[in-house]
């Protein structure tokens, strides 16, 4: 079992933690160290799936109204989610040590019986690595596939990044162009460089219109969700399905982000939308809402076809 946990030092005074004690009172702020803590070492993946605003109180120590801890959890942004399927918010980016517990302990465990039997030995005695193992290679070969198919071109309006139109703009590419490294800003007559600019919160729908202006993808080529879903054996092609249903989600919400790139790896990393799973054996799979969806997108694809040779 984990015996600590990451605690900013900002998180006393952090915006989220105010508004939490202000509606509830001080011992709010208690339960919420609790519950880092809790899932630490109980959910080290910060995903509280399966979990009532009743359990999560017990489990935050939270001795106040039933479920008004849970809610303004979720009010204030602690909490993504709905009931039963909530998640701490930004957990991997703020327990990164935590987040891949799982899968460095089964690495370490194959490893080691690699070292004295072989790798054969090794995916026998853990097969659950072994699966991981596997469905990477297959999603190299699947991602070398679809990245000559996109260089070919493709009509899958969904995936490409938006356009000028007046019509809703569709999907951008989880993987388009490569983008350049960022300006570093030239030092002043003292030879001090300039401070850096706060980012602040804005829509989903002007964060395409920010990316459309730049010339840059949504979620470029190089972004860390490409690495995190070959370690964990989520093939690219569910990927362009989570983008999918993150941005049908967000475009018209109104809800403001100060990073929607990290919003979308956390939504990847929690599988908040219950695309995919892990069976027992085999490489990871599409869930009844993850095979809906894709028929969906090849109904669509269709149809743009269909157009296409009409017109």
């Amino acid at each position: 079992m984990s015996t600590d946990a990451r605690l900013s030092v900002g998180l006393p005074g952090h915006p989220k933690t105010k508004k939490l004690i202000r509606r509830l009172d001080a011992s709010a702020g208690w339960s919420l160290v609790c519950l880092i803590l809790w899932a630490r070492a109980n959910r080290p993946d910060g995903d509280l799936s399966g979990m009532s605003a009743e359990d999560i109180e017990l489990a935050a120590d939270w001795t106040g109204e039933n479920d008004a801890f849970v809610r303004e959890l979720a009010s204030v942004g602690f909490l993504d989610g709905v009931e039963g399927a909530y998640q701490l918010h930004d957990w991997a980016d703020h327990q990164p040590w935590s987040a891949g517990s799982d899968l460095r302990s089964l690495k370490a465990k194959w490893n080691a019986v690699k070292r004295h039997h072989g790798e054969s030995e090794a995916d026998r005695q853990v097969p659950e690595y072994a699966r991981i193992r596997a469905a990477n290679s297959d999603s190299d070969a699947s991602s070398k596939k679809i990245d000559a198919t996109s260089n070919a071109g493709s009509s899958d309006a969904a995936m490409r990044p938006a356009a000028s139109s007046n019509a809703p703009s569709p999907s951008p590419s989880p993987y388009p162009k490569e983008e350049k490294p960022p300006h570093t800003p030239p030092a002043d007559a003292e030879g001090a460089k300039p401070g850096r600019r706060k980012r602040e919160k804005i829509t989903f729908a002007a964060f395409l219109d920010l990316c459309q202006e730049a010339g840059e993808s949504a979620i470029p080529r190089t972004d860390p969700i490409f690495t995190f879903a070959t370690d964990t054996g989520i093939p690219r092609d569910f990927l362009h399905l989570a983008w999918r249903e993150f941005a049908a989600r967000h475009r018209d919400s109104g809800r403001m982000q100060k990073d929607w790139r990290a919003h979308f790896r956390d939504a990847v990393r929690r599988n908040w939308f219950k695309l995919w799973w892990f069976p027992a054996t085999g490489p990871c799979e599409l869930t009844t809402a993850g095979v809906q969806l894709a028929r969906e997108r090849d109904a669509e694809r269709a149809r743009e076809q269909d157009q296409e040779q009409a017109a």
